[in-house]
C-alpha cells in the first residue's frame, strides 16, 4: 500500500436530500437540491488498496463499493483512538459508486477543518496501527453484518446500506 500524506483539496457538496423515517430508516422522500460547494484546504492521509486485496474480494463475489465503505467508517471510526482527536474531527471521502477506481480503489481520511487538525497528520504516523486496530476491531465484533461497533457510522450519508462487514475484514 503506498500512503500519502499532507495538504488535501476538499469540495463539500449536497445534490439532494432524503426524508427518512427514523424508526424503520424508510426513504419517504428524495429530491435534488442546489447547494453551492463548499471548499477548503485541509490535512488528509490516503492509500490505495492493494491489487491482490481489490482480487481477494472480486473472486469471494464480494462488492468492492460496500467493503470499501465499510472499510471507510472503521478506519474513520478508530482514527480518533490513535489521535485523541473527537470523532468528528476526521472524515472520508467514498460517497457514491462514481468515485470508486475498480482497478486501484483509493481510501482517504481528512481533517474536517480548514488547514487541519491535526488528526490525520498523527493517523499517517502511526498508519499500520490504525490498519491493525481495525482489523481486530471488525474481526472481534460478534455481529453478523456490521453494526455500530465495527462498521457503521452515525454520520453515514447511505444510512449505514451498502455495506460489507466481511469485504471490510478481507481489506
Amino acid at each position: 500500500r503506498r500512503v500519502h500524506g499532507g495538504a488535501f483539496d476538499v469540495v463539500l457538496y449536497v445534490d439532494f436530500v432524503k426524508k427518512i423515517w427514523k424508526r424503520t430508516k424508510h426513504i419517504f422522500e428524495r429530491y435534488r437540491v442546489h447547494v453551492p460547494s463548499v471548499a477548503f484546504v485541509t490535512v488528509g492521509v490516503s492509500w490505495t488498496l492493494p491489487p491482490r486485496a481489490v482480487a481477494a474480494l472480486r473472486d469471494l463475489e464480494l462488492d468492492l463499493h460496500e467493503s470499501v465503505h465499510a472499510f471507510e467508517h472503521a478506519c474513520r471510526s478508530m482514527a480518533p483512538l490513535l489521535c485523541g482527536c473527537d470523532a468528528t474531527d476526521v472524515s472520508t471521502t467514498l460517497c457514491d459508486r462514481s468515485l470508486l477506481d475498480a482497478t486501484r480503489p483509493l481510501v482517504t481520511l481528512y481533517d474536517t477543518a480548514p488547514g487541519g487538525l491535526g488528526a490525520c497528520a498523527a493517523v499517517f504516523g502511526s498508519i499500520v496501527q490504525l490498519w491493525t486496530v481495525v482489523r481486530d476491531c471488525v474481526r472481534d465484533c460478534p455481529c453478523a453484518a456490521g453494526c455500530p461497533r465495527c462498521v457503521c457510522h452515525p454520520s453515514c450519508g447511505e444510512n449505514n446500506e451498502m455495506l460489507s462487514k466481511r469485504g471490510a475484514l478481507l481489506i
